[in-house]
């Protein structure tokens, strides 16, 4: 498992980090990754201090989406053509929380960071 990079200059100021994951695909639908998922917000609200985490994920695979919802994650934006992935460039939604909404389970699994982040 790799973990967390946090985000740089204004994401600094404000405790925040972006996470991604990935998960083989013998491994779908089992509840790994939201288990992991809420593993991860836990460690960076209550290890870490961070008051915001945020996440995106392709619009072309809405699975991953489901997971951040599961995990107490709200969308915030679509990020048009702001994605690579397997499919090539397209668009990302952008989903967070906020440690004062709190998580929604515990455990853990395969997880990745990127550095993508977007000005506003």
């Amino acid at each position: 498992m790799t973990i967390f990079s946090p985000l740089k200059n204004k994401q600094l100021l404000i405790s925040a980090v972006q996470i991604g994951y990935f998960i083989g695909r013998k491994w779908w639908n089992n509840g790994i990754t939201s288990e992991a998922l809420n593993a991860i917000i836990e460690f960076f609200f209550n290890e870490v201090g961070m008051e915001r985490i945020e996440a995106i994920h392709d619009t072309r695979n809405p699975n991953s989406g489901g997971v951040m919802k599961k995990c107490g994650m709200k969308h915030e934006c679509t990020l048009r053509r702001a994605f690579k992935g397997n499919h090539g460039i397209g668009n990302a939604e952008m989903f967070s929380i906020l440690k004062s909404e709190g998580i929604q389970g515990k455990s853990s699994h395969r997880l990745f960071c990127s550095h993508m982040c977007l000005e506003r």
